[in-house]
């Protein structure tokens, strides 16, 4: 009987739209995006930033097209940095484009976008990512340490692991006329 009423319990839950697509329990208030002290409208200028140290920062800008809902969104069609500096002899580099970000109000922070980290030592490897994610405070700014799967790509020697996770990244959605990350609250 409990194994019935478990399953009951959990068909409810997902007729009420409270679990994610991965399974497990979120929230389906609206995450609220302000710049300045006040609700960001959409259309509001942002600017995406993702860093890993020393090894390259990707930069994209465009606008806020959607707040005030479960998940929010900024796409960023305009490249502003592509990567560059590298960790140094035989460290990673990162490179590539952000596309969009995405904040849901269960305190997740998505950057997707067509990424690049190569490493050079043991073995030169070249991943690629499309995805990395982590999770950011609400109340808070909207900034968070990412981390995703890259896959091995082309020009990767053949000592190269198919995947490898790839951390460490800093993700942040900036208000572009303020130059402050947005504030985020449900």
């Amino acid at each position: 009987m409990r194994t019935v009423q478990a399953g009951a319990a959990l068909a409810i839950i997902c007729a009420l739209g409270v679990v994610s697509p991965g399974g497990a329990l979120g929230t389906t208030a609206p995450l609220i995006l302000r710049a300045a002290g006040q609700v960001a409208p959409v259309g509001t200028p942002a600017a995406g930033v993702l860093q890993f140290g020393p090894c390259g920062t990707l930069q994209s800008s465009g606008t806020l097209t959607i707040n005030e809902r479960p998940t929010d969104r900024a796409v960023l069609p305009t490249v502003e940095q592509q990567g560059g500096g590298g960790c140094g002899e035989g460290g990673a580099d990162a490179s590539g484009r952000i596309g969009r970000i995405l904040l849901t109000s269960a305190g997740r922070l998505t950057v997707v976008g067509e990424l690049t980290y190569t490493t050079s030592l043991p073995n030169f490897c070249v991943y690629k990512l499309t995805r990395l994610t982590g999770r950011f405070k609400i109340p808070g700014s909207t900034h968070a340490l990412v981390s995703g799967m890259g896959l091995r790509g082309e020009g990767s020697d053949p000592g190269c692991t198919e995947k490898m996770r790839v951390s460490g990244g800093q993700a942040t959605l900036y208000d572009r006329s303020t130059g402050e990350p947005f504030e985020a609250e449900l």
